[in-house]
């Protein structure tokens, strides 16, 4: 390497050093300054929702829902349609974000406030959409008797979400852009931005009014959160905000709006607005300074590589979501549909993922990244507290190194693109593990009281998180020098409130059959309970190779080979570790044993094994720096990340191998073939259901439920579930829309859009008055799997048959 070469690293890294102590100085300033507080305008802006609210009751209850709508709309016949679709996108939540970022680069108190108003406005206009589910014009006139511009939604029109995020927009940009005098301009785009709504033809005007009064009252209460917590402001907290703000950059680049004469001020906008960050918190002016006079920074510069790796991984994680190949799970479309009825569980796992799916999509619509996209950001979530865990039991590089390490295991990496339970559990564990050594030391009931939070949101997350409190127990137990906290109010206040929080999921079962617990009974037993050496063996090495070869291998050999951690953690700090990491691994191994169990049962070890493995690490590092020798775990270190990273984006971009390759992908060779051609089918099923407004789509099979479900009706629970035995519930559609739901006279008209993989038997045809043959819908996405779904329209749901009826008589 050359001097100039390494006077550039040394460069970069210095200013990236700097641009943090700088970050960090601008989240300090942000905590301690006082926030803007309410004023007289705001009273008016207030008022100004009060009296939409009344236009649009005094217009409802006169002239009905449709009021004023062709009359209004008849006006956008005048006005080219590009203005139109500039005006509207105004209401448009991915560029609301944006513009958010662009007008407010370093107000991190906005930043606050606008993450607080968004989430609240997401949920109450999703919440709304579902509950009232009121047609849209193009639902109701067709399309020669009014104007429409774009796509022509039918359903969830009440109210309007462009005008409630229109107005939400204008109301934060009028409080935080204090001092600006046009900042009232805000409120005249936003009225353009309602009367849009109309103009192009998919809102009625009450919808827009109520909006836009929603709008206002979201933003002032986020307002008013905001000003209240200022102390939640964190360098955490508003990395996750920033990294928000910049993924909703990044979509308006890479995803189609639906309004397309709009994209070239959307990417210009992005562009601008990315580029202005970057200025802001890279290349700022103490950057430069401090890089200039060469300035090091050694215990910064832990802290700088590890967020900077964490950044770039993260972003590129959540970037490959965007790939083509790259469709939804079944599991992942399972847990949308959970996630459009907010509850405190479901059929088979707690609530958690729901709720990370809720705040994702909220925020972002109900696109495959918004879906998918809080896995990356959950992982990210906990790699911090792992680092901030090993920053504080040993140093920064230690915390560097455990990141590293957890970051490139293998099913960390794998599950980034993919929203399962395990995301948010990882991260409550983390932060459980993190939360108790802070109370270990300090033993303030503060503390111990958010061990409790973070435990029983980890039990909400999933029930293997019990784990956790079972190992630290026993860690508090058996230390003798721990053991008197057990005679202290701390743990057990934690386990109290742990105790409270999951005691939502508790009564939910408890409502509900304790249908979850039959359910985790079922899978967790094999049809014969017999012991097998075998299956624990393959349970066993699958964890190694999970938690990544190298990192399995550098573990063993720094632990087989004696190295002593002892230089450099507490003993009862490695013993709670120990504790932590092998109390669930044991007890799933046994599961193995005894029964069955997945991999991924006991994958929360990985979090205490990346930390113990980075102890040892530290220790080798300094037992040879001591030495002038070459320590084993840096080489190990970097192969490992290395190996690692590389085999994940080899699975990422698998059918981009297959055809560099010359390979013609099929269902043999493409590991994402489960997903593959659903898409496709949903979009040719579409067109059915918009034909069909008032029909629920059935069928007898979850995974069409939950594949065509999203993809052709994104939004929409209007569902009904086959499954005649109401002893054996099979799913949440099976708990929540079985079709005897819809037996009876009081539904005799009742339609139902019915898909299924094979033609429809006679038996299930003579269970409705009317059964028609509407088509058959074909997608072949590889040569040797083409798909194939029969679809009908079935009327008058008149009970099930009486053959499958006396089949449940006989089994009970």
């Amino acid at each position: 390497m050359t001097n100039n070469s390494a006077l550039s690293i040394t460069t970069i890294r210095t200013s990236l050093c700097a641009a943090w102590q700088n970050y960090q100085a601008l989240i300090a300033s942000a905590r301690i300054a006082q926030p803007v507080g309410f004023s007289k305008a705001h009273s008016l802006v207030a008022g100004l929702a009060l009296v939409l609210f009344a236009i649009a009751a005094i217009v409802y209850f006169t002239n009905g829902h449709h009021a004023g709508f062709l009359a209004i709309n008849n006006w956008g016949r005048f006005i080219p349609p590009f203005v139109l679709q500039l005006i509207t996108v105004w209401g448009d939540g991915v560029f609301v974000l944006c513009l958010a970022l662009l007008f407010l680069p370093r107000n991190i108190q906005a930043h606050w406030g606008i993450f607080l108003a968004a989430i609240i406005g997401g949920i109450v206009s999703n919440v709304s959409k579902d509950y009232f589910d009121a047609l849209r014009p193009p639902a109701v006139f067709t399309t020669d008797l009014f104007n429409l511009v774009g796509k022509g939604y039918t359903n969830h029109s009440f109210p309007s979400g462009h005008s409630l995020t229109a107005f939400l927009a204008a109301t934060l940009f009028f409080h935080y852009l204090n001092g600006v005098k046009m900042r009232w301009l805000f409120f005249v785009a936003a009225a353009c931005a309602a009367l849009s709504r109309v103009l192009v033809g998919v809102h009625w005007p009450v919808d827009t009014l109520v909006g836009s009064g929603l709008g206002i009252l979201c933003a002032l209460v986020g307002i008013y959160i905001a000003n209240k917590t200022p102390r939640a402001i964190n360098k955490y907290s508003h990395g996750f905000i920033l990294l928000l703000l910049v993924t909703a950059c990044v979509l308006l680049l890479v995803e189609k709006n639906d309004y397309r004469l709009t994209l070239p001020v959307l990417y210009v906008a992005a562009i601008v607005t990315l580029w202005r960050t970057f200025k802001h918190y890279i290349a700022c002016p103490g950057a430069k300074a401090l890089a200039a006079n060469n300035i090091k920074l050694s215990n910064t510069s832990a802290s700088v590589w590890f967020y900077s790796l964490l950044g770039l991984l993260t972003v590129y994680r959540l970037a490959v979501i965007f790939q083509p190949h790259l469709g939804l799970f079944y599991d992942e479309a399972y847990y949308y549909h959970w996630a459009l009825n907010p509850d405190f569980g479901y059929y088979s796992k707690p609530p958690m993922v729901a709720w990370a799916i809720i705040i994702s999509t909220s925020i972002l619509g109900d696109s495959i990244f918004a879906v998918k996209s809080m896995a990356a950001i959950l992982y990210a979530g906990a790699a911090i507290f792992i680092y901030k865990t090993a920053q504080k039991l040993v140093d920064s590089w230690a915390g560097l190194i455990a990141g590293i390490i957890f970051l490139c295991i293998p099913m960390v990496g794998f599950n980034s693109v993919f929203i399962t339970t395990d995301a948010p559990m990882f991260f409550f564990w983390s932060a459980a593990l993190y939360a108790f050594f802070i109370a270990l030391e300090t033993n303030k009931l503060s503390h111990w009281v958010l061990l409790g939070l973070a435990t029983g949101a980890g039990m909400l997350s999933k029930y293997t998180m019990g784990a956790l409190p079972l190992g630290l127990f026993l860690f508090l137990l058996f230390n003798a020098n721990t053991r008197p906290r057990l005679l202290t109010t701390g743990p057990w206040a934690a386990a109290i409130v742990a105790g409270c929080v999951f005691g939502l999921n508790i009564y939910w079962n408890m409502t509900n059959g304790w249908v979850a617990l039959h359910h985790t009974q079922e899978i967790s037993q094999a049809s014969e309970n017999t012991v097998s050496f075998s299956s624990l063996f393959i349970f066993l090495a699958t964890q190694l190779l999970i938690f990544g070869p190298v990192w399995s291998y550098l573990g063993l050999r720094l632990w087989l080979g004696k190295a002593n951690a002892t230089p450099v953690i507490k003993t009862e700090h490695w013993q709670a570790l120990v504790f932590a990491t092998f109390t669930i691994l044991v007890a799933i191994s046994l599961q193995a044993f005894i029964s069955r169990a997945f991999a991924n049962w006991a994958g929360p070890w990985m979090i205490g094994g990346s930390l113990l493995v980075a102890v040892l690490c530290r220790a080798n590092q300094l037992q040879y720096q001591a030495s002038s020798g070459n320590a084993l775990s840096k080489t190990w270190l970097a192969r490992g990340a290395v190996a690692h990273l590389l085999l994940l984006s080899a699975f990422f971009h698998f059918p981009q191998m297959l055809n560099a390759l010359d390979i013609t992908p099929s269902k043999k060779n493409d590991p994402y073939h489960r997903v593959a051609g659903w898409n496709e089918l949903g979009v040719k099923l579409k067109p059915i259901l918009a034909q069909y407004p008032s029909a629920k789509l059935a069928s007898e099979s979850r995974d069409i439920l939950a594949y065509l479900g999203y993809y052709a009706a994104p939004g929409s629970f209007e569902f009904a579930r086959w499954n005649p035995n109401p002893n054996n519930i099979r799913d949440y559609y099976d708990l929540k829309v079985n079709l005897r739901e819809w037996q009876g006279p009081g539904f005799s008209s009742q339609q139902f859009i019915f898909a299924t993989r094979a033609p429809l038997p006679q038996e299930t045809a003579n269970s409705f008055n009317k059964v028609t043959k509407l088509t058959e819908i074909n997608a072949a996405p590889y040569a040797d799997m083409p798909m194939k779904v029969y679809v009908y329209l079935l009327v008058g749901f008149n009970g099930y048959p009486a053959s499958a009826q006396s089949e449940v008589d006989n089994a009970n």
